[in-house]
């Protein structure tokens, strides 16, 4: 908290600074008695402009930390849920596991490098400030079968970054793998003391194929079998996919997937580990059981309090 606020100060100061220097220059002021004046003569709209940066920023840090405490509640309610299972062993538990926050995260890196060397950056600017981007964003949230197929061709549709189609495309799949939670999973998956490992996404099949291409998510081929949005059309399905006809966090999806896994392994647990509260949220009240993912430290704490996993114990050798 300390550290928070002590950066709030700073960011004032330099948001106040940046103010009156440009109140400075643009009143002409040339030595330090007519910076004076003109800092005495613009401070009520430095004063101003800071009250609503400082009001802005307050809305910013209650708003998340009500979110955070709403996510505390559902990762609680879900880890309690677990807890009151009979006979929940490692061998009669599924592992359904998230891809996006759990296995990759934004690299921000590779975004602006992209952004900047296309050349589209005052086009980006452009788009994002336009309604066509958040009437994008909106539809993408409230469909019952999204993926980010769709949030690409909605964005370029609404948008005027039709020419700039493959960047954008590739800033959506701008993202590296998170290899603590790899090498995690590598081990957890080759003790063979799980039922099964699945992956249940919201990646459209063209797009779960170009990340499956992708150097460092060579694991995904681990899982037997992944659920996956339907998409837009253009990717091939395997055998060990299904494609689903509704994604996260609607309830159509998670009634898909338990009716697959009911014939897969039947009378097994099935856990959804998810970074998305809403997800884990949905889960719990469409009888799937769940836990919140929010790092690979974390993960292995609950596992072992569950009973589930424990890293002190010796593998078993065979690998499933």
């Amino acid at each position: 908290m300390k550290k928070n606020f002590i950066g709030f100060c700073l960011i004032l100061f330099c948001a106040s600074s940046s103010i009156q220097a440009m109140d400075w220059i643009s009143a002409g002021a040339k030595t330090i008695s007519d910076c004076a004046t003109t800092a005495f003569q613009y401070a009520p709209k430095s004063v101003i402009t800071c009250g609503a940066l400082f009001t802005m920023i307050t809305l910013i840090a209650l708003k998340k930390r009500k979110k955070n405490q709403l996510k505390k509640g559902i990762a609680l309610k879900a880890f309690n849920k677990l807890k009151t299972l009979k006979n929940l062993t490692p061998a009669n538990v599924v592992l359904l596991w998230d891809l996006h926050g759990v296995f990759s995260a934004p690299d921000f890196a590779q975004i602006g490098s992209q952004v900047w060397n296309d050349g589209a950056t005052w086009h980006a600017i452009q788009a994002v400030c336009s309604p066509g981007f958040y009437g994008a964003i909106n539809k993408f949230r409230k469909s019952n079968n999204r993926c980010y197929e769709h949030l690409h061709r909605d964005f370029i549709k609404n948008t005027n970054l039709k020419h700039h189609e493959e960047m954008v495309m590739s800033l959506i799949h701008a993202q590296k793998p998170m290899l603590k939670t790899i090498e995690f999973f590598k081990k957890i998956k080759a003790s063979g003391k799980f039922a099964d490992h699945m992956l249940f996404t919201n990646n459209g099949a063209q797009s779960h194929q170009a990340i499956c291409k992708k150097p460092g998510y060579e694991f995904l081929n681990k899982f037997s079998h992944s659920f996956i949005v339907s998409g837009i059309g253009g990717g091939k399905t395997q055998a060990n996919q299904t494609i689903l006809k509704s994604s996260k966090p609607h309830a159509p999806a998670f009634n898909e997937v338990l009716t697959v896994l009911k014939t897969k392994h039947p009378g097994k647990t099935v856990i959804l580990i998810d970074d998305g509260y809403k997800n884990v949220r949905a889960a719990n009240d469409n009888n799937m059981n769940s836990l919140m993912f929010s790092s690979v430290e974390q993960l292995q704490k609950d596992l072992k309090e569950l009973k589930l996993w424990d890293a002190s114990q010796p593998e078993a050798s065979s690998s499933r």
